[in-house]
């Protein structure tokens, strides 16, 4: 693929504003080529129903994560921590 002139300009500005300093033309030209190549390699569309599946895995990995967090929470391990640090405070 054959990057145009203003996707060149754009790559360079975007270097810029991330990097702080200037990329040649040259070297944003060899960098924007690998860029598009590697997402031209690695990228797949994702279909509507593949996405509803990995959005049900997050849902379900939060719910356990809380769940967790509550646990841990009834246990009184967060509230024994902050009665250590108040208690340590004290003396001092």
């Amino acid at each position: 693929m054959q990057l145009t002139d203003k996707q060149i300009e754009d790559f360079q500005l975007l270097w810029k504003n991330r990097f702080g300093y200037d990329l040649p033309r040259k070297e944003a030209f060899e960098q924007g080529t690998k860029l598009v190549r590697l997402m031209e390699l690695i990228y797949q569309p994702m279909t509507v129903s593949d996405y509803e599946i990995i959005q049900k895995m997050r849902a379900e990995r939060i719910n356990k994560s809380e769940r967790l967090n509550n646990t841990e929470n009834s246990t009184g391990g967060r509230q024994y921590v902050v009665k250590r640090i108040k208690s340590g405070a004290e003396k001092q």
